[in-house]
């Protein structure tokens, strides 16, 4: 079955420039079962409703694109808003697909992030998104640890290993209650709707899954991308 991914970036709306990451990616797709369908969660679409959207590159809305916003918004109940057309994938929170299936694009389905909501819901959004998995569709999160203009590096890497460890051992409440579980010592903390993109993929997995987790570039590189591939 295909997995779910999170694409962890420090800055998830803009496309990294290294080419470290765009290689490690491109592999990546590369060594991913092709999805007949994303099923595609960030941090750049908010609503207050639970909505899914068609991504067209050329404005066409394809049959296959259209059952796909269908099916991913039968999985969630939600309703199917006006396509968003976009003039290149590498701009904007769709980047990792424009990297990970370079040769063959797949049908592009957007689920908003709910902006009033937190991690519990987003994790039981992905819950019924796990369906979908067998049916081919990759749920693909692209978030980050972003901590405001006053944090340095070095805090957000200290939140990234405390993730990477309770995602490797599996405590998945303590992740969902990561505001009373981390002894934060960045100010302010990590900012909590650009983590909810994991717990949609992570929920998506289901219970029990296992995580395969990859740095895509080297510590100096201007923004740092991690991948987290559940299965």
């Amino acid at each position: 079955m295909i997995p779910a991914v999170f694409v962890c970036n420090c800055t998830p709306s803009q496309s990294p420039s290294d080419q470290a990451t765009k290689r490690a990616l491109k592999k990546l797709g590369d060594r991913l079962p092709r999805p007949q369908a994303i099923a595609l969660i960030s941090n750049q679409w908010r609503t207050t409703t639970v909505q899914v959207r068609l991504v067209t590159a050329n404005g066409v809305e394809t049959p296959a694109g259209k059952a796909a916003a269908a099916m991913v918004a039968g999985a969630i109940g939600a309703t199917v808003a006006v396509p968003l057309r976009v003039e290149h994938l590498g701009d904007g929170s769709h980047w990792p697909v424009a990297f990970m299936f370079h040769k063959d694009m797949p049908p592009i389905v957007e689920v908003s992030l709910l902006s009033l909501r937190g991690a519990l819901h987003h994790y039981s959004l992905g819950l019924h998104l796990d369906k979908l998995r067998t049916r081919d569709v990759l749920v693909l999160g692209c978030g980050g640890v972003t901590c405001g203009d006053t944090a340095q590096p070095k805090d957000m890497a200290g939140f990234m290993a405390w993730m990477n460890k309770v995602l490797q051992s599996g405590r998945i409440d303590d992740l969902l209650d990561y505001r009373e579980r981390f002894e934060c010592t960045v100010t302010p903390e990590p900012q909590e709707q650009s983590l909810m993109p994991l717990f949609t993929a992570l929920g998506a997995a289901g219970p029990g899954a296992s995580v395969r987790s990859e740095i895509c570039n080297a510590e100096d590189a201007p923004t740092r991308t991690s991948v987290f591939v559940f299965e």
